[in-house]
């Protein structure tokens, strides 16, 4: 969700330039009054605490250089904590597994099938999830 009201690493803007009625005064152009947009800060890691704090109803799990298999490999080093049996989402069964590697961690048209996948789980939509997107959910 970079870039997006995310509240573990929210937006970032740059105000430089930018006047009280949220114009660019460099260029003209209209910017919104918190300035230009420069998306989220830098990865880091969330410490399990703040996760867990947060409660999602939906876990996404987009390793990065990881397709599915690999990522299911790795999946002990996070279910295996006391604090992953708690999550709503865990519990409602609402955790998949994504070749992130291919698509939501590149730049290119795959991230379009991936939006489209995700309004499908979010919104509860099948029909508009891409045929044969790799994900599957977690047990």
């Amino acid at each position: 969700m970079a870039g997006a009201l995310h509240p573990l690493n929210p937006c970032r803007y740059d105000t430089s330039g930018v006047d009280a009625k949220g114009s660019d005064t460099t260029n003209g152009i209209v910017v919104g009054p918190k300035g230009r947009n420069l998306g989220a800060g830098p990865s880091f890691t969330v410490p399990p605490e703040d996760f867990v704090a947060l409660d999602p109803g939906l876990i996404v799990v987009a390793c990065c250089g990881f397709d599915i298999p690999r990522t299911k490999r790795e999946m002990p080093a996070l279910v295996e904590n006391a604090w992953w049996k708690e999550l709503r989402a865990v519990k409602e069964g609402n955790v998949w597994v994504v070749d992130g590697n291919q698509m939501f961690n590149r730049p290119g048209p795959r991230l379009v099938d991936a939006l489209e996948w995700l309004v499908s789980v979010l919104y509860n939509i099948p029909e508009v999830c891409p045929p044969r997107f790799p994900a599957e959910k977690w047990e």
